[in-house]
């Protein structure tokens, strides 16, 4: 039911022996601006980890949740003239043209696979970024800390730097849709905005950052001394997947307190309960515990119930 074979440790054959075939190319042009960083992208996955029988399901580290899957991805550039080439075996695939638009397919008996892809615009372009104190625009912030995600999908749009004397920073970016979190160098001020994909240059206003404290209980109200929680800006594609934006993982003390500090006005972050550790101690699952977004200087979230 799926292409591949699963090898232990415990049971390696002796011999392995593999029949060869002519391959099939994949192949296509795509049509507009082309440039150094224009990328096709073709993934084959062996199979979907929960289709596979339990007895070939690859194992992670002890006591990990995470999945072991099978594939092969091949990257290739795309020549002046827009064209692109694979050569591959029989399987199912997922091409991504080079705005990451997804086309999945299978090639069993033809030989030739043929995908046309139309860039209406250039997939990067250069950005300004100023970075300025909140009711005071004529003050630039130097040396503040820049970090940006795109909102799209989970492979363009990263983006972080630090602004020069002036406040500003300019760099060349993907176009696409971002959300972008700014911090001075002393975590004291710090702003969030969204940018679109058109945008060519942004003025974040950076407000004092705030802070939000309160106590852990389950729900029978028992205290929850030294647990693992984490925080999060969280960023939803429309994948599914989840991007976080920052991410800070605390403990809270002996009397089941916690306080978090630095974050940004406006920002929504999660507060998540950590579940389970891998093998090697890193958490592994969470659950959503409460969303906050904070605005006053000191947010008091009272008892919070798991």
């Amino acid at each position: 039911p799926y292409p591949g074979v699963v090898i232990r440790d415990d049971s390696l054959p002796a011999n392995l022996n593999f029949t060869l075939e002519p391959s099939r190319k994949v192949f296509g042009k795509v049509s507009g601006p082309i440039g150094e960083e224009t990328y096709v992208t073709l993934q084959q996955t062996a199979a979907d980890y929960y289709e596979l029988p339990g007895k070939d399901r690859l194992p992670s580290s002890d006591n990990s949740r995470r999945s072991v899957i099978a594939f092969t991805e091949d990257l290739v550039r795309v020549a002046d003239d827009g064209t692109f080439k694979f050569n591959v075996g029989p399987g199912e695939f997922t091409i991504w043209s080079p705005d990451q638009k997804t086309q999945k397919f299978t090639i069993s008996d033809e030989l030739e696979k043929e995908f046309n892809f139309e860039l209406p615009r250039a997939l990067r372009g250069v950005f300004t970024l100023r970075a300025v104190k909140a009711n005071n625009v004529a003050r630039p912030i130097a040396n503040a800390t820049v970090l940006a995600l795109g909102t799209e999908d989970v492979y363009r749009g990263h983006l972080d730097g630090v602004t020069g004397p002036d406040g500003t920073m300019q760099v060349e970016r993907a176009l696409v849709d971002m959300l972008l979190l700014v911090k001075s160098s002393d975590e004291q001020l710090a702003g969030i905005a969204k940018v679109s994909a058109d945008a060519q240059e942004s003025t974040v206003q950076l407000a004092p950052t705030t802070s939000a404290r309160g106590r852990l209980m389950d729900a029978n109200g028992e205290l929850l001394a030294n647990t693992k929680l984490r925080c999060s800006i969280d960023i939803s594609l429309p994948s599914g997947l989840i991007n976080h934006l920052e991410t800070r993982d605390f403990v809270t003390d002996g009397q089941a307190r916690f306080d978090l500090a630095g974050m940004c006005r406006g920002a929504e972050y999660k507060l998540w309960l950590v579940n389970d550790k891998d093998g090697d101690g890193w958490p592994d699952s969470w659950s959503l515990i409460v969303a906050i977004t904070p605005q006053a200087n000191v947010m008091e979230l009272g008892d919070v119930r798991v």
